[in-house]
């Protein structure tokens, strides 16, 4: 009984033609070519960041860079208060369902997964806001609540966007999902480097030009997913059965608790602690040198997803 009502849950719902079969969509050379997109583009990305991060640094003054990066920490944080386990759920169940050939489910839980995504971070931003006067002077950010207010609408762009890289690369369209990320830090050099030229590189600036990147980052993974993603066949109305509602809601929760359990271990959380006790320009210092790990390690692991690429 288990085994036939798990069935229905991912029963393919197609409109006007039963004999219509989809080719896999996870398959040896999908994947082997969604490994090398994944490698081309993060190597474009650790080099556009890379020059990104240098001329932020010379054209930002100490303190400023300092509360940029402050700024920069309550993306995690926001993100961890009320995760909800939400992109764990689509990275566990949409790939499920795509393999089931339910496009309308895999649909929908994209449509849910955003929704609720945007909600929990609007939540919390609020209460953020209505709180600052309270938290802000612990990290000496009292006169940055309205930086922090337009701050906001970028991290709204941050998650979104995030969410559908996650749809993306379920679609193994690696090539769309890491190459907006590419897209993102090449528009942030341009931009970085018209200010510089400018001398206008400011707290303020930045955060419109990282802004003005992860608006175009948006739009084009949004519209790569709706041409190539939201097929007829997936637009068609799903509604999921009560056991599966209850499954994608337990593991949801589950997550929720480990996102919270792990969330000190996260760095960048270690600028609060560094802003509680020196300045910001001690987390300035403190953020430029992770960052440049951060890049280390990353490429580390680009060369070696590169090594097994050559080598299979």
């Amino acid at each position: 009984m288990r085994s036939a009502s798990r069935d229905g849950w991912f029963r393919v719902q197609r409109a006007g033609n039963d004999n219509h079969v989809d080719a896999p969509i996870y398959t040896r050379g999908r994947a082997r070519r969604s490994l090398i997109d994944t490698v081309t583009f993060r190597v474009l990305s650790q080099i556009t960041t890379a020059l990104a991060l240098i001329i932020q640094v010379r054209g930002m003054s100490e303190h400023d860079f300092g509360v940029y990066s402050l700024l920069y920490t309550f993306i995690p944080v926001i993100g961890t208060l009320l995760s909800l386990g939400l992109e764990q759920v689509m990275q566990r169940y949409q790939p499920e369902y795509l393999r089931a050939g339910n496009k309308a489910g895999a649909a929908w839980l994209m449509r849910t997964i955003a929704s609720g995504r945007l909600a929990a971070n609007i939540l919390i931003i609020v209460v953020v806001l209505l709180c600052w006067n309270l938290v802000a002077p612990l990290f000496k950010l009292t006169a940055y609540r309205g930086t922090f207010a337009v701050f906001s609408f970028l991290i709204l762009l941050q998650f979104q966007s995030r969410i559908l890289q996650l749809a993306l690369g379920s679609h193994m369209m690696h090539r769309y999902s890491v190459g907006s990320m590419t897209t993102l830090s090449a528009v942030k050099l341009v931009s970085y480097a018209v200010l510089y030229v400018l001398h206008k590189l400011t707290l303020e600036a930045a955060i419109f030009a990282d802004m003005l990147s992860y608006a175009c980052a948006y739009v084009s993974l949004r519209v790569v997913y709706n041409k190539r993603c939201l097929v007829p066949e997936a637009r068609q109305p799903y509604r999921p059965q009560p056991e599966e509602r209850k499954r994608l809601f337990r593991y949801g929760l589950y997550n929720n608790f480990n996102d919270a359990g792990v969330f000190l271990l996260y760095s960048t959380v270690d600028n609060f602690f560094i802003a509680a006790y020196l300045d910001a320009v001690s987390v300035g210092i403190y953020s430029f040198y992770g960052r440049l790990r951060q890049m280390v390690l990353r490429e580390s692991t680009i060369t070696r997803s590169a090594s097994a690429t050559t080598s299979a």
